[in-house]
């Protein structure tokens, strides 16, 4: 099965709303039957987790959320309570990773620290997603992502692409830097429900 099919099995948003899941699959697909370790930010009902289990057949998979979720363990899957907007703890989730999906809580902050914190957990030519970007447009400003034109993320990744900081976001300029020095590329998606991901590849 592909993975927009195993999403649909599974009743993860992103393949039933969001349309990411093929995105995700041209990108991931040479993958999914090697020994990778996996982690995915932000779980939820844990309906995305089952579909990577089921995707990437050998891969170890830690799943971590702000909530207890290790009702969905099994043997290829551990749990762990991680803030993701205290970089300790970020930094306290054990090893480096060879795909990373951030779906955590979409706020401006919580994905930018994310995102300066996590990179570095990420193995050389790996891939690190980070979601929902349409968070990113003044149309969800009012629901609280913390939003505006000058901090968003999406224009953080237009910037990286650009190699120039023009924003004040949450990461200041020497880790911005950083951040150049080890990303290889950024592409950025819109599918055609409006929803808007990204693929960023590690040197």
């Amino acid at each position: 099965m592909t993975l927009h099919e195993l999403g649909l099995k599974h009743g993860t948003d992103k393949a039933n709303y969001h349309d990411f899941c093929k995105i995700y699959d041209k990108n991931m697909n040479h993958l999914r039957n090697e020994k990778i370790r996996f982690l995915e930010i932000g779980i939820a009902s844990g309906f995305s987790i089952k579909m990577w289990e089921e995707y990437f057949t050998e891969a170890e998979i830690i799943g971590v959320d702000i909530l207890d979720k290790k009702y969905l363990e099994s043997n290829r899957i551990k749990t762990m309570v991680v803030n993701q907007e205290i970089e300790n703890q970020l930094l306290n989730i054990p090893g480096d990773f060879d795909v990373i999906v951030e779906d955590g809580g979409h706020t401006m902050l919580q994905q930018q620290i994310t995102l300066k914190v996590m990179m570095k957990k990420l193995k050389s030519k790996g891939i690190y997603v980070l979601e929902d970007l349409h968070t990113s447009l003044p149309n969800f400003a009012p629901f609280g992502y913390g939003c505006t034109e000058l901090n968003n993320t999406k224009r953080l990744l237009e910037d990286l692409i650009g190699r120039k900081m023009t924003g004040d976001y949450f990461i200041n300029e020497d880790e911005f830097s950083s951040l150049l020095e080890i990303i290889e590329s950024i592409e950025i998606f819109t599918t055609s429900t409006g929803s808007i991901t990204s693929c960023i590849r590690k040197v």
